[in-house]
This record gives C-alpha cells, sequence and structure tokens, in this order.
C-alpha cells in the first residue's frame, strides 16, 4: 500500500491504512495493553518539547491513572480525525 505519513496535532499515523488499534499496539511496546508516557514519548510524541508532551498525554488521559487505554487513544485519534476533516472542508456561505 502507499505509504504516506499524516500528522495532525503531534499523534503521526504512518500508513493511511493503519487503524487506531493497529497503531495503539505497535506503541505499546512492552505489550501491557496500555499506553505508558514514556512509550507515547518514544513514538507519537517524540518530536515535541517535554513540556508539551506532558500536557498531550494528560489530555489524552481521560482517566488520570498515568496510562493511555485503547479507548483513551481511539478517542484522541477520533477528535484528530474530525479535526482535520473539518479543517480541510470548505466552508459553505
Amino acid at each position: 500500500g502507499v505509504v504516506r505519513q499524516q500528522s495532525l496535532g503531534k499523534i503521526t499515523l504512518k500508513r493511511e491504512w493503519e487503524t487506531a488499534k493497529e497503531a495503539f499496539m505497535r506503541i505499546d511496546t512492552d505489550g501491557s495493553g496500555t499506553i505508558s508516557r514514556e512509550e507515547a514519548k518514544a513514538t507519537f510524541l517524540h518530536s515535541v518539547a517535554e513540556e508539551e508532551a506532558e500536557r498531550i498525554f494528560d489530555q489524552i488521559d481521560a482517566n488520570g491513572d498515568g496510562e493511555l487505554s485503547l479507548e483513551e487513544f481511539e478517542d484522541a485519534c477520533k477528535l484528530l480525525q474530525e479535526l482535520r476533516d473539518k479543517k480541510h472542508t470548505p466552508l459553505s456561505v
């Protein structure tokens, strides 16, 4: 398939066909079923300043347990997709 890097905010999915669940499984390198701050910083938050990475992680971590569940990650991906779609939709007058 076509490999295309799509970036919105600071979360990047490297393949357009990759689902949030597939991305989650790739990022969850220790297989714990959650994404730790360290895993997030090593992957989709690697290109942002430490303070910004912490802020983004805390916003995605809806229950505040310090780890991202699949549901929290999927919610963040859906929100980013909606924002991306809105950004690319012409305004109707």
